[in-house]
């Protein structure tokens, strides 16, 4: 089988200049990616971002011809810009399958609800299967279990850093039409992003760690996997919430808050639990968030650990 190259992408990148240099700041040519490419060095973060931009930008085009036939999009809703871990770890786990396998489209945004929502809607005008939402503070496990538990201070167990995100949200099928990844809050609680973690238990939600899927009300958005049947049936249900119809014949607002002091993952949850489709904490794949430092297993606070 062909394994994706991310220099391959470089290479189209550079192939796309009439002058044999990517940058001049950067001053990468053929030779510099070859050598990347011989010594299995990562090439910097700054280029990386610069080719992978470039790559979505043409792919998005025209969403549905470029994307026809892949089975799996990653959809990112990015603020002002891209974390480098997060880059990192994306790209790393993309490589296992590379574009003609999985797609990625992004989209700039002010409110988080409205470039879900409008990612949904590129999402639903291809022909593939599955969304997966990752946010732009998010940092997966990649298959690069050494590093990860490195950034996690090895509170994530080396099983669980070893982990390919894309692979193990992909193990599950159509039953399991929306599973979230097990993840902490940036705030001075740092509370699990799920039902439970919201909850007078949010302590056993540590000790749950490692032990598979676990279904809940609602879990966080800011890495998810999808069906797309989740949205064609919240879709013909809409008259049940008047606040998700499509303005102006734009999308549909599957994500916009249900009210005031609601978030948008819960109020996506919450419609899909009304209508009978059931969510998932996937208690095996923790992804660390981005913040004054690396949110994790590690930086809950005393009071929510088990003992």
């Amino acid at each position: 089988m062909h394994r994706f190259d991310i220099n391959d992408v470089l290479v189209k990148y550079l192939d796309s200049f009439k002058t044999a240099t990517l940058c001049s700041r950067h001053n990468v040519t053929r030779q510099t990616i070859s050598g990347w490419r011989r010594l299995s060095i990562a090439p910097p973060t700054a280029v990386l971002q610069m080719a992978i931009d470039w790559y979505c930008k043409e792919a998005e085009q025209d969403t549905q011809a470029m994307w026809s036939g892949r089975k799996v999009l990653i959809a990112m809703p990015i603020y002002e810009s891209l974390n480098p871990k997060t880059f990192f770890s994306l790209v790393k786990a993309w490589s296992a399958y590379g574009p003609d396998k999985v797609g990625i489209i992004y989209q700039e945004r002010t409110r988080i609800e409205e470039a879900r929502n409008i990612l949904v809607d590129r999402f639903m005008r291809s022909d593939a299967e599955w969304l997966i939402m990752v946010d732009d503070d998010m940092v997966m496990p990649c298959g690069a279990a050494d590093w990860y538990s490195a950034l996690s201070n090895n509170t994530v167990p080396n099983r669980l850093a070893g982990l390919n995100f894309i692979t193990r949200l992909m193990s599950f099928g159509e039953d399991k039409p929306i599973i979230g990844a097990l993840y902490f809050g940036r705030n001075g609680e740092c509370r699990p992003q799920c039902d439970l973690g919201w909850s007078k238990q949010a302590n056993s939600t540590r000790s749950m760690i490692g032990t598979g899927l676990v279904r809940q009300p609602w879990v966080g958005t800011g890495l998810m996997r999808i069906h797309r049947s989740v949205f064609d049936t919240i879709k013909d249900h809409a008259s049940m919430w008047p606040e998700i119809q499509p303005v102006d014949n734009h999308w549909h607002g599957y994500f916009t808050t249900h009210r005031v002091g609601m978030s948008e993952d819960v109020s996506f949850c919450l419609r899909a639990k009304q209508i009978d489709i059931p969510c998932y904490l996937d208690t095996d794949l923790i992804a660390l968030h981005s913040g004054q430092c690396l949110y994790g297993p590690g930086t809950m606070p005393e009071k929510y650990v088990t003992k």
